[in-house]
């Protein structure tokens, strides 16, 4: 555990003047021009709008760095570092970024004004097996719409059932991923045919995309960065730019390539597997406008595409809904968890890494939800997209600080609005579209995929009907629901008046 200590001030890094030069937008910052401060290579610097002086902020991890340096680079115009304990923010800290999922104990005594970049219960997506156990639960009531993760056993659980299930002869690839594991470690490809169990704790076997859509001849998948800014109303964001994660090895089918079975650098796009390889081409020392590099921008990806004719924007749709059923998998876990833990509505955040893997037909296949995904910078092409997300991500839940119990106590009654049994009031649908006005505002190169005026047809595929989402929805198709809005429906509440104690050691 890193703990940022209050009125620490270190002196301003190699990466920090890195950020300021090599990223994009000009804003202004406590009421001062940044350009004023720090010369400018180009017009974007990764900046959070004004904030009330002595923000206090929290890293719980040393793995944050981009975090951190942002935040220093910030600390002289409104940002502090916290002193605190590890079971509560303290009451100056704004915002706490942690790596992996923080103890109940610093959820529940969270201040109306304070932030944390995870929700209760996203082990429903972010693990690999529970993920495919809400993904088949879906699948048992909507099996043509839930058909883009590949088929997928959970080892040791399910061996038995993959030897009756797969033939024992069968020439068909698959992949085992630890469950344990992330960055590709353990994960290598096999064929069925000949297959013998070496079966080394929890792990996953998955189908292999044996079609996979090559650019170059390499094999890809694409990293997409996903926001989840609230559970009830739903409000789902995916940002504008990503990366493509590139394969160090020209991709051939098994048949015409058998001994190629055993290289990770043919099959995995992961990037800490493949920076090993001595073919591996950093963005910035690619040649042919970067087409050598190993991770493109995803709008590189999307021009390349387009030049092949192929249409991007259905593309990106069909990842969107991919997303948006994805995250309706867990949507119900995730709710119990906010229900009984969150004590205002506004307090978590959480961005996740999608990888996703496209066929030859262009169909979207989920490799993976990523807690936490990689904010590491080893190039600048890293550091100038994830220090922009970091950036727009802070402003758009909206990181400032609230003075005095005037604030606490509307903050707490927004919440009590919400969270009511009985009629939805005006008062509540109010508090609704300011949040996501809001949201709208700071979003930054952000685009909220749901709701939006077409979300309706996802109505199907929630487990329980959700009046904040069918209202926000009516108001995007242009009703006017703060003097319509179906008053004698009734919500389920967000909050009930005490935690759930035996919730504490399991809601993650």
């Amino acid at each position: 555990m890193v703990e940022e200590k209050e009125g620490q001030i270190t002196k301003e890094s190699d990466m920090s003047q890195a950020v300021a030069a090599q990223t994009l937008r000009k804003i202004r910052f406590s009421g001062l021009p940044l350009t004023e401060l720090i010369p400018l290579a180009e017009n974007r610097l990764p900046t959070f709008r004004p904030v009330i002086p002595h923000l206090g902020y929290r890293l719980t991890s040393s793995k944050c760095k981009l975090f951190g340096h942002l935040l220093r680079w910030h600390e002289r115009r409104g940002y502090k570092g916290s002193q605190m304990n590890r079971k509560r923010i303290g009451m100056s800290c704004g915002v706490e970024m942690s790596e992996g999922h923080p103890k109940t104990q610093i959820i529940t005594a969270m201040k109306p004004y304070q932030r944390i970049n995870h929700w209760p219960r996203t082990s429903s997506l972010t693990r690999k097996d529970v993920i495919w156990n809400n993904y088949m639960v879906m699948r048992a009531d909507h099996k043509e719409e839930y058909n883009f993760m590949p088929e997928t056993y959970v080892f040791p659980r399910e061996y038995n059932k993959f030897l009756a299930e797969v033939p024992a002869d069968s020439e068909s690839l698959w992949i085992s991923k630890p469950i344990n594991l992330s960055r590709g470690r353990g994960i290598h490809v096999f064929k069925r045919k000949g297959y013998k169990a070496e079966i080394d704790g929890p792990t996953v076997i998955s189908k292999y995309v044996d079609n996979p859509y090559l650019i170059n001849g390499f094999k890809f998948d694409m990293r997409i960065y996903v926001v989840l800014t609230s559970i009830n109303p739903l409000r789902l964001y995916v940002y504008n730019q990503g990366l493509g994660r590139f394969s160090t090895e020209r991709w051939r089918r098994y048949d015409a390539n058998p001994e190629g079975i055993n290289n990770n650098f043919i099959h995995l796009t992961n990037y800490s597997v493949n920076k090993e390889n001595e073919k591996f081409v950093r963005s910035d020392l690619a040649e042919r406008s970067g087409e050598d590099a190993s991770k493109w921008l995803l709008t590189d990806v999307h021009k390349h595409m387009a030049k092949k004719g192929i249409n991007v924007d259905e593309l990106k749709e069909s990842i969107n809904d991919l997303i948006i059923k994805t995250i309706l998998t867990a949507e119900a876990h995730i709710n119990i968890g906010a229900q009984m833990l969150i004590p205002y509505r506004r307090n978590c955040f959480e961005m996740f890494g999608f990888d996703v893997l496209l066929d030859e037909k262009l169909n979207p296949w989920l490799m993976e939800v990523n807690l936490s995904p990689s904010m590491s910078c080893d190039a600048p092409i890293d550091l100038n997209l994830k220090s922009m997300v970091i950036s727009d991500i802070l402003n758009m839940v909206q990181v400032y600080n609230l003075p005095g119990d005037t604030q606490d106590a509307q903050s707490k009654r927004a919440w009590r609005v919400l969270s009511d049994q009985g009629l939805i009031t005006k008062e509540t649908v109010q508090t609704l579209l300011k949040d996501m006005q809001d949201e709208e505002e700071g979003k930054g190169e952000f685009t909220r995929i749901y709701p939006r005026a077409d979300s309706g047809k996802y109505d199907k595929y929630f487990e329980q009907h959700r009046p904040f989402n069918h209202l926000m929805i009516r108001h995007l198709n242009g009703e006017d629901i703060l003097t319509n809005h179906g008053g004698q429906e009734k919500t389920v509440p967000l909050k009930p008046s005490q935690p759930d104690s035996t919730l504490f050691d399991q809601h993650f």
